[in-house]
C-alpha cells in the first residue's frame, strides 16, 4: 500500500518537474497544439485516458489552434509517449498520463 503511495507521489512530482522544464523553456519547445495537448492530460486523473477523437474535436472547436488530421494527432500521442509525457496504447489509440 505504501509502495503504491510512493510510487503515485513519484509519479505526480516527475510530471511536476517536466511541466516546469516546459514553462522554462518557452513556447519554443512545445507548439500551441502540443501546449493543448499536454495541458488536457496534465488535468486527467491517472485512471483516465484521452483518445484521438477527443483531441481531435478540441482542436477543431478551439479557433487559436491549427487544424490537425487525426493521422497528425496520432503522431502527437507519439511523440508524447516518445518524451515521457503520456503513455500512448496504439491498440486503443489512448493517451493516459504518466
Amino acid at each position: 500500500m505504501s509502495f503504491n503511495r510512493a510510487v503515485h507521489v513519484l509519479d505526480y512530482y516527475i510530471g511536476q518537474f517536466r511541466l516546469l522544464q516546459i514553462q522554462m523553456t518557452g513556447p519554443n519547445d512545445l507548439s500551441k497544439t502540443q501546449l493543448y495537448l499536454f495541458k488536457r492530460l496534465k488535468k486527467l486523473q491517472p485512471n483516465e485516458k484521452l483518445t484521438i477523437k477527443q483531441i481531435y474535436d478540441g482542436i477543431r472547436a478551439n479557433k487559436k489552434l491549427a487544424n490537425q488530421s487525426t493521422k497528425q494527432v496520432k503522431a502527437l500521442f507519439d511523440l508524447f509517449d516518445s518524451r515521457g509525457y503520456g503513455n500512448y496504447d496504439s491498440k486503443l489509440d489512448t493517451l493516459s498520463p504518466c
